[in-house]
């Protein structure tokens, strides 16, 4: 990362910036330091097995809800993840949440909280609510990937 004076570098993107950074994962994977694909919209049917050996050694936390109408998990990141274990990737993190639901307080006029369009599970990033299941946050995993 000479360009930018970087000594550590995490690529996240979400939808299309997701697809983006698993271009990154296979075509650049010794360039960054881990990779977070948000809602990512790579279908699984263009990521050859080759593709899958390149990746499967890269740190990545996948980010997506069960719930997202416009990228479906079942035909994007469900399994590309499996293929990444099948493989033997060892640092794979999945947020998988149902739904998109606040966690900040807002409510509906039912006073649960507001859940909003499955495909928006960037919220639970930028708010750090994504964690894995021993509840370790998004952003602790990255600062892990720099230290």
């Amino acid at each position: 990362m000479k360009e930018t004076g970087s000594e550590k570098v995490v690529i996240a993107g979400y939808s299309n910036g997701g697809y983006m950074a698993m271009n990154l994962a296979m075509e650049e994977a010794g360039a960054y330091d881990a990779y977070v694909p948000i809602a990512e919209a790579m279908k699984n049917e263009y990521i050859s097995d080759e593709d899958i050996k390149t990746m499967k050694n890269l740190p990545m936390y996948f980010i997506f809800a069960s719930s997202d109408p416009t990228v479906d998990p079942d035909t994007y990141e469900r399994p590309t993840i499996q293929r990444l274990l099948d493989a033997g990737a060892k640092d794979v993190t999945v947020y998988n949440p149902d739904k998109v639901l606040d966690k900040n307080g807002i409510k509906d006029e039912n006073g649960d909280p507001v859940e909003y369009n499955g495909h928006f599970s960037w919220f639970d990033f930028v708010h750090n609510q994504a964690h894995d299941e021993g509840k370790q946050t998004v952003f602790d995993w990255i600062g892990e990937k720099v230290k």
